[in-house]
């Protein structure tokens, strides 16, 4: 049994207890079922897809927590069910929209967010989920696996942070009092396999680095919130195993801002998904390369027209109907090289004002 005291939202909310008790763990088997445990997620494209929706149609916002947490295994067998009963209409049987009015519903195991431009409806949503499942009505949303959620439905904006969570990782680093720096990472950084540890003297030296500890912390706030740092992260990701001082000097400067393959996805003008990652074939010129990370960028692209269509949004992307057209951009202008390479600092400023990137 796990036993850990769980903080409010703000930080100064009542401060609770949180346990997780595994029934009967000492009859699992290892080897048969010991670690098939399973609990439905959402993606975190998906999450900010729909709070992308959610500013720019000004929908109501709430945020529910499931009390018991549920838990559904994937079937392997074909299933077979009727539709549910009352849910019936003339002529659209199939269909799962209701007068045009959209229900969206975000879950990542027991937390829950629930978007709707009907007040009336959500409550009524909660209603029925009360019905089957002990739940806590945490009212409007306010933070989702730990990015703080925070608007301006005047101006149609809204902001996601994970400042409280940067604050932690500066102060567990002793990097709180660094001066803040205005680019990820330096172009003098040459990082290489060459500046891994080559002596038992160097290997010892670095064993009390908590380099993995902060790479993946990195990698936390990256794939959360931070597309701006995804190309330094990738990075310094690459030496996991083996790190040397120098990798270390780089991590600590990506520690010190403020705030603190590659492709960007902009829906409504926010940055809803990125990437940056080694390719993992070999390309033989700069052109293979190129169309290799277009056909995985389109790839994702196609997978993002499916999830904002069943969203109820129309949103073409295939280069057959002209929709993504292969064009030059000239390097001055190219803000995809943020995903790629260290780039200077007013191209990276121009990078971050078209990512919806600000400083709180």
């Amino acid at each position: 049994m796990d036993l850990q005291i769980k903080k409010g939202i703000n930080g100064f909310e009542p401060m609770k207890f949180k346990a997780r008790l595994v029934a009967k763990g000492y009859t699992q088997n290892e080897g048969i079922y010991f670690k098939e445990v399973f609990s439905p997620v959402v993606r975190h494209a998906s999450i900010r897809v729909i709070l992308a929706i959610t500013a720019v149609q000004d929908m109501e916002l709430d945020q529910l927590d499931v009390k018991t947490a549920f838990l559904h295994g994937r079937l392997e067998e074909e299933i077979l069910m009727s539709q549910p009963e009352g849910y019936e209409f003339p002529g659209k049987e199939d269909n799962t929209i209701k007068d045009g009015l959209y229900i969206y519903l975000l879950l990542y195991i027991d937390d829950m967010l629930v978007a709707c431009k009907d007040r009336e409806e959500i409550d009524k949503l909660k209603v029925l989920l009360n019905s089957e499942f002990e739940m806590k009505d945490l009212g409007y949303a306010k933070k989702i696996l730990g990015m703080e959620i925070r608007r301006n439905r005047s101006k149609g904006i809204m902001f996601l942070s994970q400042e409280k969570y940067l604050r932690k990782v500066l102060e567990t680093f002793d990097m709180s009092k660094a001066k803040p720096l205005q680019l990820p990472l330096a172009s003098h950084f040459r990082l290489s396999n060459l500046q891994c540890p080559q002596t038992e003297a160097q290997k010892q030296g670095m064993a009390s680095v908590p380099y993995a500890n902060a790479v993946g912390c990195l990698m936390y706030v990256m794939v959360l919130t931070r597309p701006d740092i995804a190309h330094v992260v990738s990075v310094v990701s690459r030496y996991m195993a083996q790190p040397g001082e120098d990798h270390w000097k780089a991590v600590k400067w990506i520690l010190r801002r403020r705030s603190l393959t590659g492709y960007l996805f902009m829906l409504n003008g926010c940055a809803v998904n990125w990437k940056a990652t080694l390719q993992s074939v070999v390309a033989l010129s700069t052109t293979e390369a190129e169309y290799t990370a277009a056909t995985e960028a389109v790839k994702e692209a196609l997978w993002l027209k499916g999830l904002v269509t069943e969203l109820g949004l129309n949103q073409k992307n295939e280069v057959s109907r002209g929709a993504v057209k292969m064009v030059k951009i000239h390097t001055d202008e190219n803000l995809a090289d943020a995903f790629t390479k260290v780039i200077p600092v007013a191209k990276f400023r121009a990078y971050l004002d078209l990512a919806g990137l600000c400083s709180q």
